[in-house]
């Protein structure tokens, strides 16, 4: 892992989480293509925060440009909460289709139906639901996305005495989301340093599973062109390439073999579709 990529992960884990991240010396041209890379990703604020908080550790690490526009720009972290209508925007929540796989989706809209009418409602648990399930999707689509990786550990260390986790791991296998919970777990350890115990979700992070995410992770960033954000430091609009479709589509088989082997059904019915067209 090269220093721009230690130093983005240590500034986004400062400025998301307030943890206390020892920066390593770049160069101003380094410290642009990380700002670049923020932007991409839609995570700038984050970063702009770790950097402020790095700063007043250690502000020699950092460019007094760098710092100032973290100042200027930072436009502050606020956190994902549901408020009063969380009934009803689950209401409607429960309607959309989260999988490809039809019977999933059944079984996720009847969970929504039956929380939300439940004596016991926990939107809290539903939050949690609704906020894995889009990283399991991000993963089958096109690999990890950092903010949202950041939104749902934000998530956890935010409102975590409020998730009913007996509830969330029957619900996650009544989804097949076993396997993919602790591929999930795995990641918030290796990029934002989680310990185990915080992931009370979790079931049987081993080193072996640990070792294969870092391997992806590795050959994910490591993929990326330098060119996708060289000269461009100036540029708001700049635009960090970290959706593209995934080359291994039944990547997850083993461990979400119902959604994933839906998902190619359907991939492949839609590029039939498009051959007609």
């Amino acid at each position: 892992m090269n220093i721009l990529f230690r130093n983005f992960l240590r500034l986004l884990s400062a400025g998301t989480f307030g943890t206390d991240e020892a920066i390593e010396p770049m160069s101003g041209y380094k410290w642009n293509k990380l700002i670049l890379m923020a932007k991409g990703h839609g995570i700038q604020d984050f970063v702009y925060a770790g950097i402020t908080k790095a700063a007043t550790a250690n502000g020699r690490m950092i460019p007094q440009a760098t710092y100032a526009m973290a100042q200027s720009c930072q436009a502050g972290i606020k956190a994902a909460t549901e408020d009063g209508d969380g009934r009803q925007t689950f209401q409607a929540a429960r309607r959309e289709k989260k999988f490809s796989n039809i019977i999933l989706n059944n079984k996720y809209g009847n969970i929504v139906f039956n929380e939300v009418h439940s004596i016991d409602t926990s939107i809290e648990t539903l939050v949690f639901l609704d906020k894995m399930i889009s990283n399991v999707n991000n993963l089958l689509n096109s690999g990890v996305i950092l903010k949202d990786i950041a939104d749902i550990g934000f998530y956890l260390r935010s409102h975590g005495d409020k998730i009913d986790f007996v509830k969330a791991e029957d619900w996650f296998k009544q989804l097949k989301l076993r396997m993919m919970a602790d591929i999930i777990g795995c990641h918030l350890i290796l990029l934002f340093h989680f310990d185990k115990e915080e992931l009370q979700y979790t079931k049987s992070i081993s080193d072996k599973l640990l070792a294969n995410v870092a391997a992806d992770l590795e050959k994910a960033f490591a993929k990326v062109p330098e060119a996708a954000y060289d000269d461009a430091a100036d540029n708001t609009n700049a635009i960090y390439p970290v959706n593209k479709p995934s080359a291994q589509p039944l990547k997850y088989f083993r461990s979400f073999p119902v959604e994933t082997s839906s998902r190619f059904v359907m991939n492949i019915i839609k590029s039939l579709s498009n051959i007609d067209e």
